[in-house]
């Protein structure tokens, strides 16, 4: 149903139209080995997204959060609590068809856990069909 709210880390949700998908991290622990917030592969649509990240800890650590197409970064990007810029800044971009999507953070400056969320949305749009006009 969708007007249940569904957080889990490895998929990918969609509207009951297909119009929009979306993913919930819920809260993740991340200390000092890069943590996996949301994970998930698209199918034959593309996604013109948004990605936010959260960090909820207060402390002064250094995080480096990532996202990764197919096990390539297309997004680094280096912050510490102090810096308020990912509520403000989603990282707006196009996922491709057949796409493994990975959204990560690690603690660069300590081992302690700091929780974080993520929240992907996504407008969902179809490949035209070779040959169609």
């Amino acid at each position: 149903m969708s007007s249940e709210t569904v957080v889990t880390r490895n998929a990918i949700q969609f509207t009951n139209d297909n119009k929009f998908a979306y993913a919930y991290s819920g809260i993740v622990g991340v200390d000092s080995t890069e943590e996996t917030l949301i994970e998930f592969d698209t199918n034959s649509e593309y996604l013109d997204s948004k990605i936010l990240m959260f960090n909820e800890s207060g402390s002064g650590d250094d995080f480096r959060y990532k996202v990764k197409l197919n096990d390539i970064v297309v997004v680094s990007m280096y912050a510490n609590s102090g810096n308020d810029f990912l509520l403000d800044t989603p990282i707006i971009m196009i996922i491709p068809p057949f796409t493994n999507v990975k959204i990560t953070a690690d603690n660069i400056s300590s081992g302690t856990n700091r929780n974080h969320t993520a929240n992907f949305y996504g407008k969902v749009g179809m490949a035209q069909r070779v040959g169609n006009e």
